[in-house]
C-alpha cells in the first residue's frame, strides 16, 4: 500500500462526488442516507474511497480517470475484499491476480426528469417487518446475514407491495445506495402488470422526496430491461460487485 490518500469528512466527500453527479449517484445517496455506516472516507486524487461496515464490510470507489484509478489501487489493502458500485471497466484492474469468490455485473438505469409514469393500476402499500423473511428468501443475492439488511431497508426507506386476499404476491424496495431493487412478482401472478404498478409507486414516492429514480439491472435480466425501457429509463453505465479472495 502507498499511503498518498487523505482522510476526509462526509461533507467533503459529497462535494467531490457531485462533480460527476450521475456516475457517483449511488455513493452520494449512501453518504446522505446512511452516513452512520461509514467507517472511513479517503480521497486519492479525484477519487473517493468509502469503507463501511454493515452486513458486509463494503469498499466503494468513486468514478475517476484510469490514471487515477491506478493510484487508487495502491491504496487498497488486503482487508478490502468486497466491492460494490464499481465501474465495470475497472473490474479486471481491481481483481488483478486475486481469485474472485463471486461477482455480478449490472447496468445502471436512470429515469429522466421529464418522463412521467402515472399512477399504479393496482392497490399498493408499503412493506412491513412481517414481510422481511419472504423478501429475503426470494432475493437472488441472499446470503446468511442479509435478513438484517432487508429489515433495515423496510424500516428506513421507501417500499411497495401488492397483496391478494392478504397474501403478499409482489414487492419492491430500496437499496442503501438509493437504488430501486428487490423487485419480485410471484410466478403465478406474472403478466398482470404488478411489476409496473410497483415501479410506478416507487418512482412517484422517490420524486416526492426529491430523489432521482434509478436502479441496477443485471445484464442478463431481459425481463427487467424490457420493463425499464417501457417506463422510460435510460442506460447510464455498467457497474460491478465482487468479493475477492486474497
Amino acid at each position: 500500500m502507498v499511503d498518498d490518500s487523505v482522510q476526509i469528512s462526509v461533507d467533503e466527500a459529497i462535494s467531490l462526488l457531485v462533480n460527476e453527479p450521475v456516475r457517483n449517484l449511488p455513493l452520494i445517496n449512501l453518504l446522505k442516507l446512511y452516513p452512520k455506516y461509514v467507517s472511513s472516507i479517503h480521497r486519492v486524487g479525484d477519487a473517493v474511497i468509502i469503507r463501511r461496515s454493515q452486513e458486509v464490510n463494503w469498499t466503494s470507489i468513486s468514478y475517476c480517470s484510469e490514471n487515477n484509478f491506478k493510484k487508487v489501487l495502491q491504496n487498497i489493502t488486503d482487508d478490502d475484499l468486497v466491492f460494490d458500485c464499481l465501474e465495470t471497466k475497472y473490474f479486471d484492474l481491481l481483481k488483478g491476480n486475486s481469485e474472485v469468490e463471486w461477482f455480478a455485473h449490472a447496468n445502471m438505469i436512470i429515469l429522466p426528469d421529464d418522463v412521467q409514469v402515472g399512477e399504479p393500476s393496482h392497490e399498493v402499500a408499503s412493506l412491513t417487518l412481517n414481510d422481511a423473511d419472504i423478501v429475503n428468501d426470494y432475493w437472488e443475492y441472499k446470503i446468511d446475514n442479509t435478513l438484517d439488511y432487508v429489515k433495515h431497508q423496510i424500516e428506513n426507506d421507501i417500499s411497495a407491495s401488492i397483496r391478494i386476499d392478504g397474501r403478499l404476491v409482489a414487492w419492491g424496495m430500496m437499496h442503501d445506495v438509493g437504488a430501486i431493487g428487490f423487485l419480485y412478482v410471484m410466478e403465478e401472478c406474472r403478466g398482470q402488470g404488478h411489476a409496473k404498478s410497483l415501479m410506478s409507486q416507487l418512482i412517484n414516492d422517490l420524486r416526492f422526496q426529491k430523489r432521482t429514480p434509478f436502479a441496477f439491472v443485471a445484464v442478463e435480466n431481459e425481463r427487467s430491461h424490457t420493463l425499464s425501457r417501457k417506463l422510460g429509463f435510460v442506460d447510464s453505465g455498467k457497474y460491478s460487485w465482487m468479493k475477492l479472495v486474497r
